[in-house]
């Protein structure tokens, strides 16, 4: 009885099978149409990344208080052309555990069917109906926030001469996993490459102080032209790789380009930023509590490439940085970053500018 007990305080969602992108707001429709007499339900749409297939679409129904619950509003939802599971606190759960909830004892834990569903970025624009209450901030006042929340990173980052970056880089696409340590001592650089799935050799590139710079692998060790390599190096920085977080501050505040940012939206625990007349950048999303980037989607005439960054971290001389950033290409995955340490504070040794 303990077990009925702790779900009556869980999360309980129905959320439907796959959906295809283009079918989303009418299955959505059709959704809220079924339950249009259960007030205090919410159908919203949303997307979840899987490992390997990229995005995948969903409709989700909220505002369930109990397994009874879920079970009828699940039988609503028959007439429209989608299955439902019952998912509490991100488990899925089938008819059979439902049959024998009864047995369950305290001690005892309710068989998980599939792994913990995790939703990525949702994609309604729409409030839900539980936040209705949350005053909307205008887009000027959620652009003030993040500029200030945003100059925590050092304002004079072109200013700083050593440090010490290391972090891994993800292709899904070709299915290669890297790790890089870079670092940076006054005019020295060094960058490690260390292959940790797919094609390729280990490197080390170093361009010295003074002198030639070199590449070594674990076949030979050739000579680099300075110049070349020090434009192939810096582009492994901190300053490079973190550049959207470095920038962005300054970017908000002299780019025309976020004033065509007229419309606020409230998204999960974020504030959507989106604009008709929006060009460059289509739209970005702030976290709530913190007014720091979530999302950012960028037009060129190459197409739209979406930024997403994750788990931002206080980094000592620097300030909160983001450590895992995400890349995606028309809602396919093509580059993830996942940054292990960085450290600008501490003097590094010479030697690892030197020749072996």
């Amino acid at each position: 009885m303990l077990w009925f007990i702790s779900l009556a305080a869980a999360d309980i969602v129905l959320l439907s099978d796959d959906v295809k992108k283009s079918e989303m707001a009418d299955l959505e429709q059709q959704c809220e149409d079924a339950l249009s007499e259960e007030q205090d339900i919410d159908v919203r749409s949303s997307r979840y990344f899987m490992t390997g297939k990229g995005f995948k679409y969903r409709i989700v129904v909220e505002g369930i208080d109990s397994l009874d619950d879920a079970k009828e509003v699940q039988g609503f939802l028959d007439s429209v052309p989608m299955n439902f599971v019952i998912v509490v606190d991100g488990q899925e759960y089938s008819e059979e555990i439902f049959a024998t909830t009864a047995s369950v004892t305290k001690d005892d834990e309710p068989k998980t069917l599939v792994q913990q569903i995790k939703e990525v970025v949702p994609t309604a624009t729409k409030e839900h109906k539980k936040k209705k209450n949350r005053m909307v901030p205008t887009s000027q006042d959620v652009l003030l926030h993040a500029i200030d929340a945003h100059k925590l990173v050092v304002g004079n980052w072109d200013q700083i001469q050593q440090e010490k970056f290391h972090y891994y880089r993800k292709r899904p696409e070709e299915g290669t996993l890297l790790y890089h340590r870079f670092y940076q001592s006054g005019e020295a650089l060094r960058l490690d490459i260390t292959i940790k799935k797919g094609d390729g050799m280990n490197s080390t590139t170093v361009l010295p102080d003074e002198g030639e710079s070199w590449v070594s692998s674990d076949e030979k060790k050739v000579s680099r032209n300075a110049i070349r390599t020090r434009e192939l190096l810096e582009r492994f920085s901190s300053s490079n790789t973190l550049s959207i977080a470095y920038s962005i501050a300054k970017d908000m505040e002299t780019n025309g380009s976020w004033d065509q940012l007229t419309e606020v939206e409230e998204v999960d625990d974020t504030w959507l930023l989106t604009g008709a007349e929006a060009t460059t950048i289509k739209r970005v999303s702030f976290y709530q509590q913190s007014w720091l980037l979530a999302t950012m989607v960028v037009e060129d005439v190459d197409g739209a490439m979406e930024y997403m960054f994750r788990d931002y971290r206080m980094v000592e001389g620097v300030g909160l940085l983001p450590h895992v950033i995400q890349i995606f290409d028309d809602d396919v995955l093509i580059e993830e970053i996942q940054i292990e340490s960085l450290d600008v504070t501490n003097r590094l040794d010479k030697s690892l500018f030197e020749s072996n």
